[in-house]
C-alpha cells in the first residue's frame, strides 16, 4: 500500500476514520501501480522513485470538478502522475461509470488522451471489460463511436 490523498469516511460522524491508498504490485515479470482515489500530490514522485519504473499505472480520473479539486485529479494531472511514477503505460480508470461530477461521460477520456498525446505518454484505452496484454495495448478511441 502506498499513499493517496482523499477525504476519509462516508458518514456524518466518521470523518478521518479510514485510510485511502494506492497499490504497488510487483511480480517476477511486471511492476504495476494502482492509484485508488486521490488528488495529484508529491507522493507520486516519491512512489516512482522508490518503487518504479512501472510497466503500467492505473490512475483514476473519474470524479473531478472545481469543488472536488482537493480529493480528485483532473485528467491532465493524472498524466503528470504517470510521468512522476515513471510508468511505461498510463491507463485512465474510473471515468466511464456513473459519477456525480457535472460533465459528459466521455469528457475525462477525451482530456486524458489529449494530455497524454501532448506529453508523449503511452496510453492504453481498453473498452469496458476488454482484456489485453502489455505487448498489445488497446489504443483506439472507441468512445467516439458511442456518440
Amino acid at each position: 500500500m502506498v499513499p493517496s490523498r482523499h477525504f476519509s469516511g462516508r458518514g456524518i460522524t466518521n470523518s478521518r476514520s479510514t485510510l485511502w491508498g494506492g497499490w504497488v504490485i510487483k511480480s517476477t515479470t511486471h511492476n504495476v501501480y494502482f492509484s485508488g482515489d486521490s488528488v495529484y500530490f508529491n507522493e507520486f514522485k516519491k512512489t516512482g522513485k522508490k518503487f518504479g519504473p512501472f510497466d503500467i499505472a492505473f490512475i483514476d480520473i473519474g470524479a473531478y470538478n472545481e469543488g472536488w479539486a482537493s480529493v480528485h485529479m483532473w485528467p491532465k494531472q493524472s498524466v503528470q502522475a504517470s510521468i512522476d511514477l515513471k510508468s511505461k503505460v498510463y491507463l485512465p480508470i474510473g471515468w466511464a461509470r456513473f459519477d456525480l461530477a457535472l460533465r459528459y461521460w466521455d469528457d475525462p477520456i477525451i482530456r486524458a488522451t489529449k494530455a497524454a498525446e501532448d506529453r508523449n505518454v503511452t496510453i492504453a484505452t481498453p473498452m469496458i471489460g476488454q482484456t489485453f496484454t502489455l505487448e498489445k495495448l488497446p489504443q483506439t478511441k472507441w468512445w467516439e463511436a458511442m456518440l
